[in-house]
């Protein structure tokens, strides 16, 4: 099975981005390596982004290693059950990366300059 089809979305995005577009990846990792973060990224935007209460996604690339900032507007039970069971499934889904994830529970916080920063709502 195709990784992007593994990573439909848990429920309709109702806007696209071209983040895609701001994506660096390191030179020292392989093509296929380089192609495999960028669709993680994609499979992060369509099923973390999606969630209800995250406002914002900020993302580092760094060779194999993806760091990730999850922005809620709630600290609930829910909420962080819903994100860690998506967090879970893209690790499991992409095996060959490894993964930092990290939620802020402030939207209005601001994400290092060396990070890719999304607004969804």
């Amino acid at each position: 099975m195709e990784t992007m089809e593994a990573c439909k979305p848990n429920k309709k995005q109702s806007s696209k981005s071209s983040f895609m577009s701001d994506v660096v990846t390191s030179p020292i990792i392989t093509h296929d390596m380089q192609k495999r973060v960028i669709e993680s990224i994609a499979c992060i935007r369509e099923r973390i982004g999606s969630l209800p209460n995250v406002k914002k996604l900020a993302y580092a690339p760094k060779g194999q290693l993806m760091t990730i900032w999850t922005y809620v507007d709630k600290h609930d039970p829910d909420t962080l059950r819903s994100i860690y069971k998506e967090e879970q499934y893209i690790m499991e889904t992409f095996g060959d990366l490894r993964f930092d994830f990290t939620v802020i529970f402030d939207p209005k916080s601001k994400a290092p300059n060396s990070f890719i920063t999304e607004l969804l709502k």
